[in-house]
């Protein structure tokens, strides 16, 4: 799920330090638990800030956005904040 998370923001090219306002991730229903089990270490190591929801995935869905494909976790929607401001140059 963090690999999921990081990717979003590898993908928009923004540093890691951007929060994720809200993010929906789909998965099997296998790793449901697992993933529900560490849901605040994740949130809290990928900056998520807002609503992190978790859905089953159905057989019949469409890949949309990026997938783990290790993992099976697909990330179908995200939002990211405002990436935090660089410090300045000594």
């Amino acid at each position: 799920a963090l690999a999921s998370l990081r990717r979003i923001k590898s993908e928009a090219k923004v540093s890691m330090k951007t929060p994720i306002l809200s993010v929906i991730l789909s998965m099997a229903p296998e790793g449901m638990d697992a993933v529900k089990a560490a849901l605040d270490d994740v949130a809290e190591a990928g900056r998520v800030t807002g609503d992190m929801n978790l859905v089953e995935e159905s057989d019949g869905s469409e890949a949309t956005g990026s997938t783990d494909e290790e993992a099976g976790i697909r990330v179908t929607a995200s939002q990211l904040g405002e990436p935090p401001a660089k410090k300045p140059k000594k």
